[in-house]
């Protein structure tokens, strides 16, 4: 079966897609194994998939799966995750974006999204909770009884540690993933981590995806012709460039304090200016930001809102985000004073 599968597994672009095509999309953090995944599937071990902590998927790619009862109609999709060591945040939600609404032009609509979470994480947060909340607001409650949350990695728990597996998937069950599992989303292990337990996570999403919607993130730009900084999971994006100027901002209050020469001071503003400077740009970047289409699905009258609605992962037990006690505008005035000024 492997052999046969690998014969018949290959890469497709968006316009060999086929509005009867079965198309699942996996997301996940960097590392939790999108690609090993895959590589199951089709049999092809080691060719998505690294052993490194870096993305090995550049960018989104589609695989047509020739598999049993489905022939070829099977199409798996690699998505790079929101914490990729070479790419800003907002180019990967960019690239995610007119994938999909390249796909909702063509009249292709997701069958399923699978989402992979490392069960050797002890917990969720920074990047990892980053990941899951952008997939709730991207998908939008209307998909979520055809996504399935996979654990992966429970063959690196040593015999000792299997309570720690089931203790963690307990408390992601009853809380960060609580809310999609109130929508219809289903959980699932990659246990044992081979071909069989894959296919057989995939055929228990087929079987539940007779009816396929729009992602929220489709119907956002395609449809409400909304800027990628408006959908919900732009916000997401917005808000941590955000959280990252209030840190930068906080680092700007000791050395107010600091007593260092002149020359020193004005080495390490000019620093964190070209930081901020930075991070002003990103988040300009991604204001402007618009999708372009080969062909909009033109709804020029539509005066509602998007059918489906935000899921919401909840913040609490996360860090607290870090509060500026100051203003960026004057601080770089009030050290260094230009002269001939009131």
């Amino acid at each position: 079966m492997t052999e046969s599968i690998q014969e018949r597994a290959n890469i497709v672009d968006i316009q060999d897609l086929r509005q009867d095509d079965i198309v699942i999309a996996l997301m996940g953090p960097t590392g939790a194994g999108k690609s090993h995944f895959i590589d199951l599937l089709t049999g092809q071990e080691g060719q998505r998939s690294g052993d490194g902590l870096m993305s090995k998927t550049q960018g989104i790619e589609a695989t047509r799966v020739q598999y049993g009862k489905y022939g070829d109609r099977i199409v798996l999709v690699d998505t790079p995750g929101f914490d990729d060591t070479m790419r800003k945040d907002e180019d990967i939600l960019q690239m995610i974006s007119d994938w999909l609404s390249a796909t909702y032009e063509h009249k292709i609509m997701l069958s399923g999204l699978i989402y992979l979470h490392r069960i050797i994480d002890p917990r969720v947060a920074g990047s990892s909770f980053k990941n899951l909340d952008m997939f709730a607001r991207l998908c939008g409650d209307r998909v979520m009884s055809r996504v399935i949350m996979v654990t992966t990695m429970w063959d690196c728990l040593v015999e000792k540690q299997r309570h720690l597996g089931d203790q963690r998937e307990d408390e992601l069950k009853g809380h960060f993933w609580k809310p999609l599992i109130e929508n219809e989303s289903q959980v699932a292990r990659l246990e044992p981590a081979d071909a069989t337990q894959a296919w057989a996570i995939v055929e228990g999403l087929i079987n539940v995806s007779r009816k396929r919607e729009p992602a929220l993130l489709q119907e956002e730009i395609v449809d409400l012709k909304r800027k990628l900084y408006e959908t919900q999971a732009g916000q997401v994006v917005y808000k941590s460039l955000r959280d990252l100027l209030r840190v930068q901002m906080q680092r700007i209050e000791p050395l107010l304090n600091q007593q260092k020469g002149k020359e020193e001071l004005i080495e390490d503003f000019s620093r964190l200016q070209q930081e901020f400077q930075r991070t002003f740009a990103e988040l300009d970047e991604l204001k402007a930001k618009e999708i372009s289409f080969g062909s909009r699905l033109v709804l020029m009258f539509l005066k509602r809102g998007a059918r489906a609605k935000a899921v919401l992962v909840p913040r609490e037990g996360l860090p607290s985000p870090p509060k500026s006690k100051g203003i960026v505008r004057g601080v770089f005035g009030h050290i260094f004073p230009r002269s001939g000024r009131n």
